[in-house]
């Protein structure tokens, strides 16, 4: 609001004015000297005192932190426009007083609300009586927060009026916190009371205007001033009238009408007067560009022209002023006749399209990406960002971020070095809707362009973050009394950062209170420890807002030492290593033990902490009682019992041994538990004695379970064994289960008793019968050490716990991996189910308990080659996405499950021929490989038969070239691939021989050789079967018919050197090809013409709509690219250690999967 705070340094200099001119009067007025001496000193009093008290009130105000808001940019209604409801509106804010005080204008996207608004709140200001114009900006988050309204709202009235502004100043004296109290409490004290007092000294309406109450934040967050509006606001005088524009949102819309004291008045698109107002809007348009293009004719474009449009528009005005920036930029008639040629009418999507789709070229891909980045940027950014902190968010070169924006007048508001604007919020929803912009290049993906922003901005304060930042010279001076302030925060203080000192520099610390909510929204579900630190931030920032407002360097010296026990989480100050972790029973409470000596009980849905104190040594175990009141945790120092309400300890049991495992049984009266005594003893806690002793391991016992009938105890040993015993004979009852080869960290029943698993530190998974101590499935493993399994509630799953600092749950029939990995930061030692079976929480020594949502988290698996195989040069998808092939460089070939890593059959090793390319058959049983040998070979995998089919080797023939630029003297083989029905496979090998084989005889049913003149690196089938497409180290591409052996393209000649691979698009129009350099081309399969070109790819493959194309590279990343603009859509994914040397999509199109030189496949969500 630039024209009221305009109005406020005026303000702040009247009175010392009036005063001074009064004196004067006094000085020269002919009144005896002693009475006019006497005058002009209670004159001068009163005048000090009226100033004093106009500086403290103003200073008051200031903790008020108010929305920021410039209407300068805002546009009022053209002279004529708009008559009727201007009129209408005019005349309810001056009628006399009756039972309505707020009235609703409201109507589509586009209408005209706004200008409307800003037309109105001018001429209230003319008449004095504007109390406050605020307007909302979803593309401007952070001054659009509903929490921010009724502190905004008090701040202008009461810089508006001396009286508001006494009764304010004097609510804000008496609880200097107001701006950060609840909003109930702000209309209660900042408004409802103030105005009331002043009422009486006011003469005539005064107007509050809230323009797009649609975009205060969202139906949720802006659920508390609706209903103020609604319920509180008939309370205040009838002097005060508020008018709200907006559309008709359900939230607000369900509200309002109906309510007594709310006036409604709908804007209407389809009058006459609308049209004539926007037939209007258009000759004045048209008027401007004749201006600004003086080449133009002066009756261009011509009544009929402007009438065509309005007709257009139907009605809405956004649509008329869309058009015509569109028009306005670089050639008017050119873009003029893209409008009327594409006949849009009123449809804004078609208009936002046409206008971005010309507004640049966006086949020049460098633009397309880093226009897409711009747009992002300015549509998902919580504050206006200008050009240069464009180009330092996304790390553009300077000045980058300006030459794009050039481009994009007709959407963006913006000029250099000033903050970039959205026209409008209905292009900014057009944008971040997939359904009606996605697959274009300007399409704003907030889940995917969020994180370069969160990233830059981690970056900027990574960077330039420091103590004492403006270089305070005093560390208790207060910021109002610091010198030059603002010339420092200027010289200081970058445009972009942001941060709690700094905010307080810059009189912001609400924006940090709003900036901590959000964040603590969003992790809500994900990770309470983090929640909980967020929570506790918010708990400092709103308990200490108006020391840290008034000085930044108290936030050191007064608020953190000053601080309650526990503000910002003592476990990210104090080391938690969780040892172990369980639910309660009714999943809501949260048990820790921990190295630090602790038990912990937190509430698992608000993250709130007891921690229980008792413990001498580090605390190994917890465990819930069946009826949830009772903890009790077990250590080096024997164990102990809680009160799980209150964390009381309730009893101390001394221990002979270290506690490594205790058990409640299903009713609570016993309690089994493992030590380093190698025996599991069994207690009765009625009578607090020993009732057995179970021996039999001959090591430390580490893990022990109950039964769900309580009748058996299952235990795990450092002796690599699980034993089953009788609880009420006291005898072992199964056992000993060997199959482990290290020792193991954890038991658990399956709920009917069935099943015991066993996590063992040999990386495996072990499932038992519990009756028999039979292995009822093939051991599954792990990439590292198992610390922790346990059942699902309904026994269908496990979930297992890994010092590869991750988390898995595993499908018990088909033992695959079914979600996760759910990643720490350190080894993880701890995991559990919740009884809802919606959530597991583990427990990590990153310091963190994390509780996972597992109906959300993507599966994100990671599978390691063995450790002696060779690195992996090429990966291969089977057609069902269930197994991954790949070709190492020592010539093996391994298959993957690829949902659980594991190896699905033994490797193939390579002899003395080694492999170089592998394919999948159609039906995915079979794996054909080729190489050095020059012998093409058929793998029945699924039968996890060893042996290998061998097709007749084939030989050079006449027609093979004798000589060659990178021929060798073997005949190799470099490239396979199978025809779609399964009856052909097509090999290309050294020399430039290509033959066709029958895949069932062998026999050679087309040779395709002589005429490329290098080894065949790829070849591949069209669709349909009809066509082979091949490239070459001759740096050729070759398409061919397979039933007359001919080329039918080519040779395609356009890549600088040997051509590596090819691939058909799923619907068979399109090639991709790799040359040595990197290179990818994308080329119509039909004529071989390029129609696209990237760079600096080590593979690439197409979606399975063939849409999208996934590439590798060897900066270790992996993309996905839109084929159509040429622009990233996912990525890149980071976390390979070496060149990406393979990558391809599975068949679902939503996960990748990519081999590097780090020896290890990934497979990612997309």
């Amino acid at each position: 609001m630039a024209s009221q705070a305009g109005s406020f340094k005026t303000l702040g200099l009247t009175p010392v004015k009036r005063s001074t001119a009064s004196l004067r009067h006094c000085s020269n007025s002919r009144m005896p000297s002693t009475v006019a001496w006497h005058s002009k000193l209670l004159f001068f009093s009163v005048a000090i005192k009226a100033d004093t008290e106009y500086l403290v009130q103003s200073d008051r105000l200031k903790s008020l932190n108010p929305l920021e808001l410039d209407a300068s940019q805002r546009t009022i209604c053209l002279p004529g426009t708009q008559q009727d409801v201007l009129a209408a509106i005019t005349n309810w804010l001056t009628a006399p007083a009756d039972s309505t005080n707020v009235l609703w204008l409201h109507g589509v996207a586009g209408a005209g609300k706004s200008t409307i608004s800003t037309t109105i709140s001018q001429y209230c200001r003319n008449l004095c009586r504007l109390g406050a114009f605020l307007f909302f900006d979803r593309n401007n988050p952070a001054s659009s927060s509903p929490g921010g309204v009724l502190r905004t709202i008090a701040y202008w009235m009461a810089m508006s009026n001396t009286h508001i502004r006494a009764a304010i100043s004097n609510a804000i004296m008496h609880d200097a916190a107001l701006a950060i109290a609840p909003i109930q409490t702000q209309f209660q004290k900042l408004l409802l009371e103030p105005l009331n007092v002043a009422a009486d000294n006011i003469l005539g309406p005064i107007t509050v205007i809230l323009d797009a109450l649609d975009e205060c934040g969202n139906a949720e967050s802006r659920e508390s001033l609706v209903s103020l509006i609604v319920d509180e606001f008939p309370k205040l005088p009838p002097v005060f009238r508020f008018f709200i524009a907006g559309r008709p949102e359900s939230d607000i819309a369900s509200r309002f009408r109906g309510c007594s004291h709310i006036a409604e008045m709908q804007l209407d698109i389809g009058t006459e007067a609308i049209k004539h107002d926007i037939t209007a809007y258009i000759h004045e348009r048209m008027r401007n560009i004749r201006q600004f293009k003086r080449s133009l004719e002066p009756e261009w474009p011509g009544q009929h022209v402007v009438k065509t449009l309005t007709e257009y528009s139907g009605g809405v005005f956004i649509w008329a002023s869309t058009a015509c920036k569109f028009i306005r930029s670089f050639d008017p008639k050119r873009r003029l006749a893209i409008i009327l040629a594409a006949g849009v009418s009123n449809d804004l999507d078609e208009l936002y399209t046409i206008a971005l789709r010309n507004s640049a070229d966006w086949t020049d891909t460098s633009f397309a990406r880093d226009a897409h980045s711009v747009l992002g940027a300015i549509v998902l950014s919580q504050m206006p960002l200008t050009d240069h902190t464009i180009d330092k968010l996304l790390q553009f070169r300077v000045g980058r971020s300006a030459e794009v924006l050039e481009y994009l007048g007709c959407v963006v508001q913006w000029s250099p070095g000033q903050a970039a604007r959205i026209l409008h919020a209905s292009l900014s929803e057009y944008m971040a809707d997939s359904a009606r912009s996605g697959g274009n290049p300007w399409f704003v993906d907030s889940k995917i362009q969020s994180i370069p922003l969160a990233l830059g901005c981690l970056q900027i304060l990574k960077s330039q973050l420091r103590f004492n930042m403006c270089d305070l010279e005093d560390s208790h001076i207060l910021n109002s009394d610091i010198p030059e302030l603002s010339a420092r925060i200027e010289h200081y203080i970058s445009g972009e950062l942001k941060y709690a000192k700094v905010l307080s520099l810059l009189g912001q610390v609400p924006i940090a209170i709003a900036s901590l909510q959000i964040a603590r929204d969003y992790v809500q579900q994900t990770d309470t420890a983090f929640q909980n630190l967020l929570q506790d931030g918010i708990r400092f920032l709103g308990g200490f807002s108006p020391v840290i407002a008034q000085s930044a360097t108290h936030i050191y010296i007064s608020a953190l030492p000053l601080a309650p026990p526990g503000v910002f989480g003592s476990q990210a100050i104090f080391p938690i290593l969780p040892a172990d972790i369980t639910f309660s029973p009714d999943g809501k409470q949260i048990a820790s033990g921990s190295s630090d000596k602790t038990v912990r009980i937190w509430d698992s849905e608000t993250g709130d902490m007891i921690i229980c104190n008792g413990h001498n040594r580090d605390v190994n175990t917890v465990a819930f009682s069946p009826n949830g009141r009772q903890i009790v945790s077990g250590g080096f120092d024997g164990f102990r019992f809680w009160d799980s309400k209150t964390g009381v300890l309730i009893s101390t049991v001394p221990g002979e041994y270290r506690i490594f495992c205790l058990a409640f049984s299903p009713d609570g009266k016993q309690l089994a538990s493992g030590s380093d005594g190698k025996e599991v003893q069994l207690w009765d806690l009625t009578l607090g004695v020993v009732v057995g002793e179970f021996e039999g391991h001959t090591d430390s016992v580490k893990s022990v379970a109950f039964s769900l009938n309580g009748t058996r105890i299952a235990s795990g040993s450092a002796d690599h064994t699980v034993r089953v015993w009788d609880t009420e004979s006291r005898t072992l009852l199964t056992g000993p289960f060997e199959g482990h080869t290290d020792e193991i960290m954890s038991v658990a029943f399956s709920p009917n008793g069935k099943l015991i698993v066993s996590g063992s530190r040999d990386r495996t998974l072990r499932v038992w019968d519990s009756a028999t101590g039979d292995v009822v499935a093939r051991p599954w493993e792990g990439v590292s050490l198992i610390t922790s399994a346990a059942f699902s509630p309904d026994g269908k799953r496990i979930v297992a716990a890994s010092i590869d600092h991750t988390v898995r749950i595993w499908d018990i029939q088909t033992g695959s991996v079914v979600a996760g990995p759910f990643q720490h930061l350190n080894r993880v030692w701890t995991v559990a189910f919740s009884p809802d079976e919606k959530h597991i929480v583990s427990g990590s020594d990153d310091q963190n308990i994390r509780v996972w949502d597992i109906e959300i988290d993507n599966v994100d698996t990671e599978q390691v080659p063995n450790d002696d195989s060779g690195a992996i040069s090429f990966i291969s998808v089977s057609p069902d996405g269930r197994h991954l092939a790949s070709v190492l460089t020592d010539g093996g070939v391994q298959v993957f499950d690829s949902k659980t890593g594991v190896l699905a059959v033994d490797p193939l090793k390579h002899g003395p021929d080694k492999v170089s390319c592998v394919a999948f058959s159609p039906n995915g049983n079979q794996i054909v490989h080729g190489g050095s040998g020059g012998k093409l070979q058929v793998w029945n995998y699924r039968t996890g038969d060893a042996t290998v089919r061998t097709l007749a080797p084939l030989q050079a023939n006449a027609c093979t070239p004798s000589s060659t630029s990178d021929s060798s003297s073997g005949l190799a083989i470099w490239s396979v691939a199978f025809s779609l029905d399964g009856h052909k496979i097509v090999g290309g090998f050294s020399g430039g021989i290509i033959k066709v084989l029958n895949s069932e005889t062998g026999d050679v049913v087309a040779d395709l050789s002589g005429q490329h003149t290098g080894h065949v690196f790829g070849v591949s089938f069209s669709p349909d079967g009809n066509r082979i497409a091949s490239c070459s180290g001759d740096g050729t591409i070759r398409i061919w018919d397979t039933q007359t052996g001919a080329t039918v393209v080519g040779p395609i000649l356009k890549n600088t050197g040997p051509v590596l691979s090819i691939a058909f698009s799923p619907d068979g129009k399109y090639l991709s090809s790799r040359s040595w350099d990197s290179t990818v081309l994308i080329l119509e399969s039909e004529t071989g013409l390029a129609v696209s070109k990237f760079d600096a790819f080590t593979d690439v493959a197409f979606s399975p709509d063939g849409m999208q194309l996934v590439s590798g590279s060897l900066d270790m990343t992996v993309r996905v690219w839109d084929l159509k603009t040429g622009v990233v859509i996912a990525g890149p994914y980071e976390g390979h250690t070496g060149g990406v040397c393979s990558v391809a999509f599975l068949p679902n199109g939503k996960q990748i999967v990519s081999a590097s030189d780090d020896n290890s496949i990934r497979i990612w969500e997309v």
